[in-house]
């Protein structure tokens, strides 16, 4: 909600361009092409996950559809994280049975 209140301005303020009408709406259309995938794969860029956010709601994704969107990429980086750790600590016991 906070995107479509105020996201232009934000992300005017974060570019630090003073452009016009034509080049914010261009952003608005071409940002919608990538407003899923980018909702997905946030939790694994190393940026803040809030400007991914902000650009979603300004490009104008409703509710559910990046609710459903964000619960995926969450579980996404919940799984990688949880099957790193299991594959490391069965290395670790692994390498400890092997070795007397």
């Amino acid at each position: 909600m906070a995107g479509r209140l105020w996201g232009e301005k934000i992300i005017l303020l974060i570019s630090r361009a003073a452009s016009t009408d034509r080049g914010t709406c261009s952003g608005c259309t071409s940002g919608r092409r990538f407003t899923w995938p980018a909702v997905v794969v946030s939790p694994f860029v190393p940026i803040p996950n809030a400007i991914v956010y902000l650009i979603a709601g300004w490009a104008g994704m409703s509710l559910i559809t990046f609710l459903i969107l964000d619960v995926i990429g969450t579980a996404l980086w919940v799984g990688l994280l949880a099957g790193l750790g299991y594959a490391l600590v069965t290395m670790r016991y692994a390498s400890r049975r092997r070795s007397p």
